[in-house]
């Protein structure tokens, strides 16, 4: 197995963790972008759409 510097992994960690956070701020905008248009979906309905609670 060949040597790798100390500081190739540490670029290596470091790059993959910022690949990690856009992924999860990614999923959390789509989660909140669906969330957004059910909201405005069911706030545009006719009352009596709903069912009863």
């Amino acid at each position: 197995m060949a040597h790798i510097p100390a500081a190739r992994w540490g670029l290596l960690v470091f790059a993959l963790g910022i690949v990690l956070l856009v992924v999860v701020f990614i999923l959390a905008y789509g989660l909140f972008a669906s969330t957004t248009g059910a909201l405005v979906q069911a706030d545009s309905l006719p009352p009596d759409s709903l069912p009863p609670l």
